[in-house]
């Protein structure tokens, strides 16, 4: 390679933000997202200094004018190099520290570093290395490096935080969030105390925040020794330190008695390390690509232990469960080999195929039955000693082993025999099979199932231990292997059929064959037929209609009945059935969505305008209609959206822009409450699924947005941005009941009963540069969000009141309506 050609290979890499390079993920920061070189101004010559008409895509749209060069200056020994840096402070006013402005982002007062970006380069060798940063210090910062010779090696590195904010205003009954371990405060003991103790220790919580910190760190390598040879290495760790918000059930209602469900903090401690390594060789005729990609993934917590606060009504005396116990995320792997390879062939053709093989493997130690001790139900058929279930001898193995293997098989033909004829046909061929088999037994007492809630379910005389001739309820004691083989074949034409007019056409067939499942398989067609016309020198113009259709095999609802207790030889039901045997598990008439027939339309129809040069409007709508032709279940869903998109860009120096969106989706469906009946008849109409139980739901979605914004430079010196968004969300729910046991609690007493819920979120943000000098600016912003909330499920979310009325203990967190105001002063200079 020329010096003057490795120059120019140096100066477009340089000129290239770290987004753009990134292979991975690009870094980036609230006020920053694309982490771009934030000192670069559009280039008032535009994309040439000859009088050139506009440049637009293929689509027709406008490209935009390009930023300003970046400047390299000598820097001896034929070394050259080039730095900028905006940095300044910035202050929040108003409701900051509401959840949601801060959810994704640190908007804490004081200096910040907008960006900073620094490049050498010797183009007599061909060397090259730049590093850039933005936000340093805070938790949305971003680090990026690069170093290289063109044309022949370059590495890259990267770091970006992100933050997560659940909650600011959490009422956390425990200490140690953040912990595999969660204890009570001293002033209360677990598994014994009243409502109006626990809300007595609630008082003197003072609110607190529950966050997770993501941290990225990326690395990637490429070689390239030959013209016609590359080798690549990415790796990327991804680290999540903090908490959330997690669940803690102990008991349902039961008797007259409330559910006891406690609202709980899950620790997050993952390390998630992904690698990739591989090769790429290309010629005239022939692609060709081979790479491994692993991850492995391990946690800190292997399970959450939080202790009881509440006291059960067990029926007897016997000893309450003091604690609860979740198994969090085990540690797992996944390795995967994918060979592409792409061939040339006559008629302009291309033979592409693509065989890859994974691995799933998790085997995780299993953790014990239960956390607790004692005898629970004592006295009653369902009696259990917990600590025949509470130590590593209950457990039938140490570890998980679980694993799944897939594999994919992939072609497709790309042909044009004549030169307005084109022609493609695919085969893809997806199997997973699942090699995990596990059965809940313990060797100890030699009984199948396992302890329930820790042991609470017991407390009320229920059991998922299975002993021949004890009653019992239905349960699941060993596990479901879900294998699946899915088999697709396509083909695709296009002809143009007048001038700059063509017409496509593409029929796909796909069919999964599925194990454990309420369906063998399923078939699907799908015919979509297009239009793209350019006949009109001002307009593109495309249209398309698909049809889906789906039906399969038998329905059976409880496939996975030989897993269940009901299907052992000397099971005897807690409450015996008058007629039929076992009791259903669920309502025979619903259907799973995924599995169900499906008839699907789908329309499209986009313009593309050009009615002056510097002037472009884009118009695009789609419509969908589903119909799964089910009596219980999803029933259908319609929805549709309008987009407009308007540019206008009369000089370099003169830009802007203004887009909408609308959209409303309709979702139906329907099922039946069960009834408390002494029968096994699953279907609907029936002592189990009666007709007066039913119910139905219509839920009505509705969004729309709009936003534009202005990029003016005055007086070669100043440059003004001004920006403005809003975006507004509204759900409605109607509900319909053929009776009062249509609902577990109180029946409703009219279609809509439940509350609209409502979003509406503005933002305007304003930024005006003065320059200085040439190469010095002060730059001036102004950002401004408001957001308001109408949420039903929200009002009235007092860890106290809803203690008292429905056993459950949350952590009050609740959306408010919030006014933000944003202000910054910033200096920047480019040397």
């Amino acid at each position: 390679m020329s010096a003057a050609a490795r120059a120019l290979a140096i100066t477009v890499l340089l000129l290239a933000c770290p987004a753009a390079v990134s292979a991975e993920s690009a870094p980036g920061y609230a006020l920053n997202p694309t982490a771009g070189d934030t000192t670069r101004a559009t280039d008032p010559r535009g994309i040439s200094q000859l009088p050139l008409q506009k440049r637009r895509s293929p689509a027709g749209l406008l490209y935009p004018d390009p930023l300003e060069p970046q400047r390299f200056s000598p820097l001896g020994d034929d070394w050259l190099y080039r730095g900028s840096v905006e940095f300044g402070g910035l202050w929040t006013l108003g409701d900051d520290r509401e959840t949601r402005f801060n959810e994704y982002a640190d908007w804490n007062n004081g200096a910040f570093l907008e960006s900073l970006s620094l490049g050498v380069a010797r183009p007599a060798s061909g060397f090259y290395a730049e590093v850039a940063s933005g936000g340093a210090g805070r938790d949305d910062q971003y680090f990026y490096g690069e170093l290289g010779v063109a044309g022949l090696v370059r590495l890259r590195g990267s770091f970006s935080g992100i933050p997560h904010t659940f909650a600011t205003d959490a009422t956390n009954l425990y200490r140690g969030a953040g912990s595999g371990v969660l204890r009570l405060p001293a002033s209360l003991t677990p598994g014994d105390n009243t409502d109006l103790e626990i809300i007595g220790a609630l008082q003197g919580i003072e609110e607190s925040k529950l966050s997770l910190q993501r941290d990225r760190t990326q690395l990637s390598l490429d070689y390239r020794p030959r013209d016609d040879l590359t080798l690549f290495a990415r790796y990327t760790l991804e680290d999540r330190d903090g908490e959330r918000p997690f669940g803690g059930s102990l008991s349902f209602p039961v008797a007259g008695e409330l559910a006891r469900v406690v609202e709980t903090t899950e620790p997050r401690d993952h390390r998630t390390h992904n690698v990739s390594a591989g090769l790429q060789f290309r010629s005239p005729v022939l692609l060709a690509n081979v790479a491994y990609n692993g991850s492995i993934f391990r946690n800190g917590d292997a399970a959450l232990e939080w202790d009881n606060p509440f006291l059960l009504a067990p029926f007897n005396d016997a000893e309450n469960v003091m604690r609860g116990r979740f198994a969090l995320a085990p540690d797992n792997h996944w390795h995967n080999v994918t060979a592409d390879l792409s061939v040339s062939l006559p008629w302009n053709g291309r033979l592409t195929t693509t065989a890859s093989w994974g691995r799933m493997r998790q085997d995780d130690d299993l953790v014990e039955p239960t956390v607790n001790s004692g005898v629970i139900c004592m006295g009653c058929s369902n009696e259990v000693n917990l600590d025949q279930w509470n130590s590593a001898a209950a457990l039938p193995r140490e570890s998980a082993d679980a694993r799944v293997d897939t594999l994919l098989l992939n072609a497709r033909l790309h042909l044009r025999p004549l030169a307005a004829l084109r022609l493609q046909a695919g085969i893809r061929y997806f199997d997973r099979q699942n090699d995990t088999r596990y059965t809940a037994f313990n060797p100890s007492t030699g009984q199948l199932g396992y302890i329930a809630e820790d042991g609470a379910v017991n407390v009320f005389g229920l059991s998922r231990v299975f002993e021949p001739g004890v009653r019992t309820g239905d349960f699941r004691y060993r596990s479901s292997p879900y294998d699946y083989s899915k088999l697709e074949y396509e083909f695709r034409s296009d002809y143009p059929v007048s001038g700059r007019t063509t017409i496509s056409a593409r029929y796909r067939h796909e069919e999964i064959d599925r194990d454990e499942r309420e369906r063998d398989e399923t078939r699907e067609n799908q015919a979509r037929v297009s239009l793209t016309s350019r006949d009109l020198g001002w307009a593109t113009l495309r249209a398309s209609y698909e049809y889906r259709d789906r039906d399969g095999s038998s329905y059976e609802f409880f496939p996975n009945r030989n897993d269940y207790v009901s299907s052992l030889a000397g099971f005897t039901p807690l409450i015996p059935p008058i007629v039929g045997t076992p009791l259903p598990n669920t309502l025979a008439d619903l259907r799973k969505y995924e599995l169900a027939d499906r008839e699907r339309h789908e329309a499209r129809l986009s313009a593309t305008l050009l009615p002056c040069e510097a002037f472009d409007l884009s118009i695009a709508g789609r419509f969908v209609d589903e119909n799964y032709g089910a009596a219980y279940g999803l029933k259908e869903v319609r929805w549709g959206n309008v987009n407009l998109d308007l540019n206008y860009q009369p000089s370099p120096t003169a830009q802007a822009y203004l887009f909408g969106h609308f959209e409303m989706r309709d979702r139906k469906q329907s099922s039946i409450n069960d009834n408390f009946a002494l029968t096994g008849d699953p279907y609907a109409g029936g002592l189990v699924f009666p007709f007066t139980n039913s119910w139905a739901l219509d839920t009505d979605e509705l969004s729309w947005g709009l936003g534009s914004g202005v990029r003016i430079h005055l007086l070669d010196r100043v440059i003004v941005d001004l920006n403005y968004s809003f975006i507004s969300t509204q759900e409605d729910y109607h509900f319909s009941e053929a009776g009062p046991g249509a609902l577990t609690g109180p029946p409703l007493t009219q279609a809509d009963d439940l509350p609209e819920l409502r979003t509406r979120s503005h933002r305007l943000t304003t930024s005006v540069r003065f320059s200085i000098v040439e190469n010095a600016f002060l730059r001036v912003f102004y950002r401004f969000e408001r957001a308001t909330i109408r949420d039903f499920s929200q009002q009235g979310l007092n860890p106290e009141a809803v203690l008292l009325d429905s056993g459950a203990l949350f952590l009050g967190h609740i959306d408010r309506d919030f006014d933000v105001h944003v202000i910054g002063v910033t200096f920047g200079l480019r040397i």
